[in-house]
Formats: structure tokens, sequence, C-alpha cells
């Protein structure tokens, strides 16, 4: 019985002794391929959320702090001066929108 052919004429043993002849080279390839998109995508995010407005609070940079479901944690400066560390997918939600000088203001004025 003779080997199969593919489409491109060659045997299917004939890749599949490529592979495990440059496994190594191969993966390292595809594991490199996917880090330089992963760095486009971070650049991508960072651009576009460095200085953006999210209620009282301004994104100032990225933290090194990263989750694959939830996002990064971003630096952010509220208007009060406070700076606090806050989730991506947080901020934008509007579940995040100051560093909690609202919710103490707002104590005071209920308490008068």
């Amino acid at each position: 019985m003779s080997p199969q052919k593919t489409s491109r004429g060659k045997s299917a043993q004939y890749y599949r002794d490529y592979y495990w002849a440059n496994r190594d080279h191969i993966t390292r390839h595809i594991r490199e391929r996917k880090q330089a998109k992963a760095a486009k995508v971070r650049d991508r995010v960072e651009a576009a959320f460095t200085g953006r407005r999210f209620g009282a609070l301004v994104t100032l940079y990225p933290l090194v702090r990263t989750n694959k479901h939830l996002g990064g944690w971003w630096l952010c400066r509220c208007d009060c001066g406070g700076e606090i560390e806050a989730w991506t997918y947080k901020l934008k939600r509007g579940v995040k929108t100051s560093c909690g000088c609202h919710i103490h203001a707002r104590a005071k004025r209920a308490a008068h």
C-alpha cells in the first residue's frame, strides 16, 4: 500500500517526520508570534486607556499585575488628588468612579 499523498504531493508521514525533527523551532516560532501579538494588543490598550476619565478618576498608567479574564490594573488619580489602583473591567463598567472620597463626602452631608 502506497502512502497517502496530501494536496501538496508529499506524504503525511513526511510532514509528521518534519514536525518531529523541527518541533523545537516550530514551537518557539509559534510562541514568539503569540508574544508579539500580545505585545501589540497590550500597547494598543495602553494607548487607548492612558489619560481616559472614568467619573472622577483619570488613568495614569497600567500596572504590571494582570488577570487573563479580568484585564489589568491601572493606577488612577482622583479629582481630590488621591491615587488608587483599579481593575480595567471595573473602570469600564462604571463600578469604580472615585477613590472613595465621594462616599465620605456623601456620608458627611447625610450626618448634618
